[in-house]
């Protein structure tokens, strides 16, 4: 059997081409811009049901239909990708259902940074998180197989996405919704708190090529790391 993974495909026909959405990743300008039918909900919410299946071909969690698909997806710094969780759903919370989903485990609204962190890595399981702080691994790999055949950057999001368009011939421009690269003027890392994502996010640093020197160095141990 093969081992749950993480995420849905968003495809279409028009230009063979099927996106795995990781959350917290520009899904949805990404999305945004590969959909199949520009209607009006094409922008938001881009990911009820209801909307996705008017704005794309096909959703699908099965990789095995795609052989004939340009697959492909997009990562993100794991450190930036969970201060943009802590930002999005512990300081400004657009409704109550993730910070219901964490209450148990001592998350609650606009409380501190460090405290949010020191929590949240004493989540016990992987399979207890929503979708937007799983680890990316887990939407890009099932049973240790790749799930797609491109892995793009955030950080490099018009570059990699420009590879992205030429191997589909996508005309349509890019155009980036509720995402900022901008950096931090104060950096809420601590030398602690980098230890503690990076020791609960090892194997998406290493994978996805986000592992330095300076975190590992500050890394404790963790019982999903090796996950």
């Amino acid at each position: 059997m093969k081992k749950t993974a993480y995420g849905s495909f968003y495809g279409n026909n028009e230009h063979k081409i099927a996106y795995l959405a990781i959350r917290k990743c520009a899904c949805t300008s990404i999305a945004s811009c590969i959909a199949s039918h520009k209607t009006k909900e094409v922008l938001r919410p881009m990911w009820p049901a209801e909307h996705a299946r008017v704005n794309f071909d096909f959703v699908t969690q099965n990789e095995d239909e795609l052989s004939d698909f340009f697959t492909f997806t997009f990562v993100r710094d794991p450190y930036a990708r969970f201060l943009s969780f802590y930002r999005n759903w512990i300081l400004s919370p657009p409704h109550r259902r993730i910070l219901d989903q964490y209450r148990n485990y001592g998350l609650y609204e606009n409380m501190a940074f460090d405290d949010c962190v020191r929590a949240f890595v004493k989540i016990p399981d992987y399979s207890l998180l929503d979708p937007h702080t799983a680890p990316m691994h887990r939407y890009v790999l099932r049973s240790n197989k790749l799930r797609v055949k491109f892995i793009g950057r955030l950080e490099n999001l018009e570059t990699d996405f420009s590879y992205v368009r030429a191997a589909c011939s996508l005309r349509e421009s890019f155009e980036r919704l509720n995402c900022s690269q901008k950096p931090d003027a104060i950096d809420p890392f601590t030398p602690e708190l980098r230890g503690l994502i990076y020791s609960f996010y090892r194997r998406d640093f290493e994978l996805f090529g986000y592992d330095t020197k300076d975190a590992q160095t500050q890394a404790t141990s963790s019982p999903m790391a090796s996950d």
